[in-house]
């Protein structure tokens, strides 16, 4: 199948009760600066998506057991979706004329799969996640798998009875299709592809296919926004990205429905919106579950990859832009997949055998092998004939404030990037400034996420989450409670958002915060500059200055590998950390510091606490990159 390129007309979407796209024009005109004066073409090609998604498919071909069972190095079990993801991004890389000697393994594993898939045996094994997999791996093997083979997982896809088999379904088609999520769309995707290839009883004696696409999707719509992004429950960031992906797939490939049309323009927009919050390092933003890992970055790559094909006639500039942002996030994964051993499936130095960050069902092999399922993609649809063109991320100089669906400011010049939490999910986060990255810089090295305390991902024996939700934030006094701004949650904060410069070299906010329970008001204005951010943050309890201002600052000891250097001073904090330095300034005589000697972790890295007293004075920090150690 060929890739049928997106029409890059927007789409009037108010018969389907969504607004006009908020950001309408924005992108584009960023994109009209000029270039940064160090700009260059990264070199990239389809050969990265490759060579990044070999390296794992060649580690994992000693995880295929005698069936085709793909089993984790870690718990020692076939675990989920893993054997149809290893399936697929193996084919792909044989189709590229790579791993051509695992051809009779990825055969054997197809086949096993189709079958525990057409037979139901699959029921308790994610199976709303294989059939896209399986899609992509049928696409890619035909003409190179044995014919018979081939034929014989064919019928078994066939028989794949969807609400026998899916596990987030509806039989009765009635109100519990609005309260499906994910699965539901990634199931969707799959029955696309296998209705585009006729997999499938012609009789029709069940729900497959088109239709099951079309029933499916239709209520999902409840669940987009009108900036294109997709809500799973407690809007993680992971789940906008990589549900869209699901369904794009297929209609990318030209599949044929009438919600077509209207999907097509929703990721448009979902495409705007994402490269307005990737960075110009290639991250993918923090925020919920399943953050952190590498694949987060590679779903980007995947649908960016496709948003240049959207643009290459129409608007070149844009089209280039999508293709860098693309080649960026696959590069970003870099040091942590090509720089260590064994390879990390997510953005920590720990080893994968301790799990540390991980959800419960993020295991080594299901999300490495989604990191390579994911590369597949992008290869797929990768047109290297588009060349590359800066990013927003990269030209700077605008603020972008996600609400009321996921809560997000993010504000961005040439070299640093803020992300803050305005409510932030505590399974997962806290409210506050969550990440601050310098562009080349590492990427824990200032703060790469927040801290929950009570976090619903792994630890590494002997490493502990905190006991309260912290960030870049300040605490105080009402009355005789201390109050964090990290600590609050939906319902109990309000606040506004007002941005008062936007340029390349300097973007300037204020987010004025209110919480009604301690009658307090929090005014906290951010001058993000290429190697510097300035806070300022005046707090009042009662109409009155707040007494006990403290202003606490996750300070990084450590990823699981490498280690800090800390050096506190006299209205200084210098930290040192893979060949790079920075800096924490304040002045002395109005702040008293402390640097505690607990530590705590988030998913990324184990940090101490710096705690700024400015007692009833107003909060003035700088945190500063110092870039690399000479």
């Amino acid at each position: 199948m060929n890739i049928k390129p997106f029409s890059p007309v927007a789409v009037d979407l108010s018969d389907n009760g969504f607004a006009p796209y908020p950001l309408e024009g924005k992108v584009e005109s960023l994109l009209q600066q000029a270039s940064p004066s160090d700009y260059q073409a990264t070199g990239a090609t389809r050969e990265l998506y490759l060579d990044l998604s070999e390296r794992i498919v060649r580690m994992a071909i000693d995880w295929v057991d005698e069936k085709g069972a793909v089993i984790d190095p870690v718990t020692g079990e076939e675990w989920k979706q893993t054997t149809p993801r290893f399936v697929s991004s193996a084919a792909v890389l044989i189709a590229y004329g790579r791993c051509t000697e695992y051809l009779e393994t990825v055969c054997k594993s197809m086949a096993y799969c189709c079958k525990r898939l057409g037979n139901g045996q699959a029921k308790d094994m994610s199976p709303d996640f294989w059939t896209r997999e399986l899609m992509t791996a049928d696409m890619c093997l035909t003409g190179i798998a044995d014919p018979e083979v081939q034929k014989a997982w064919r019928s078994d896809l066939s028989k794949l009875d969807c609400e026998k088999t899916y596990v987030f379904v509806d039989p009765t088609h009635g109100k519990k299709l609005h309260e499906l999520h994910n699965w539901a769309i990634y199931a969707s995707g799959g029955e696309a592809l296998r209705e585009m290839e006729n997999l499938g009883p012609k009789d029709r004696p069940f729900l497959w296919g088109r239709e099951y696409f079309d029933m499916y999707m239709g209520p999902q719509l409840d669940h987009m926004t009108e900036f294109g992004m997709y809500r799973d429950p407690g809007d993680p960031i992971t789940y906008d990205i990589t549900t869209r992906l699901q369904f794009t797939t297929p209609l990318a490939y030209g599949f044929e429905s009438k919600l077509r049309e209207t999907y097509v323009e929703l990721q448009r927009r979902g495409c705007l919106t994402a490269l307005l919050f990737s960075q110009a390092d290639g991250f993918v933003p923090y925020g919920g579950r399943s953050s952190g890992f590498q694949f987060q970055e590679i779903i980007l790559s995947a649908m960016f990859e496709l948003e240049a094909q959207r643009y290459k006639t129409s608007n070149p500039k844009l089209a280039g832009a999508f293709k860098r942002q693309a080649h960026l996030s696959a590069m970003a994964t870099q040091r942590w997949l090509t720089q260590m051993q064994p390879l990390r499936h997510i953005k920590n130095g720990f080893d994968p055998s301790l799990r540390h960050g991980i959800d419960g069902y993020g295991q080594y092999s299901v999300y490495t092998l989604l990191t390579s399922s994911f590369l597949g993609l992008a290869a797929l649809y990768a047109d290297d004939t588009i060349a590359e063109a800066p990013t927003p991320a990269e030209l700077g100089g605008y603020a972008l404030e996600l609400t009321p669906a996921f809560n997000k400011v993010f504000a961005v010049t040439r070299g640093c990037y803020v992300e803050i939490d305005t409510v932030a999910d505590f399974n997962h986060d806290a409210t506050g400034i969550g990440r601050i990255h310098f562009a080349g810089s590492p990427f824990e090295m200032i703060l790469s996420m927040p801290f929950t305390h009570h976090p619903k991902y792994v630890f590494a024996k002997g490493v502990k989450h905190t006991q309260q939700p912290i960030a870049i934030a300040p605490t105080w006094l009402a009355g005789d409670q201390r109050i964090s701004l990290a600590s609050f949650s939906e319902g109990q904060v309000t606040h506004t958002t007002t941005v008062h410069e936007q340029s390349p070299e300097k973007v300037r906010l204020t987010l004025d915060y209110k919480h009604d329970e301690s009658h307090s008001a929090i005014s906290e204005t951010l001058t993000v500059l290429p190697d510097v951010v300035q806070i300022a943050t005046q707090i009042k309890v009662a109409e009155k200055a707040a007494d006990g201002v403290v202003y606490q600052i996750p300070v990084l000891v450590t990823d699981g590998m490498s280690r800090s250097k800390l050096i506190l001073e006299d209205g200084k904090l210098v930290g040192e950390y893979r060949g790079h330095r920075w800096q924490i300034t304040w002045d002395a005589t109005l702040a008293t510091a402390t640097l505690g000697d607990d530590e705590f972790a988030n998913r990324h890295a184990v940090c101490r606490l710096l705690k700024l007293d400015f007692g009833t004075r107003a909060v003035n920090l700088k945190i500063e990159n110092l870039g690399h150690i000479k």
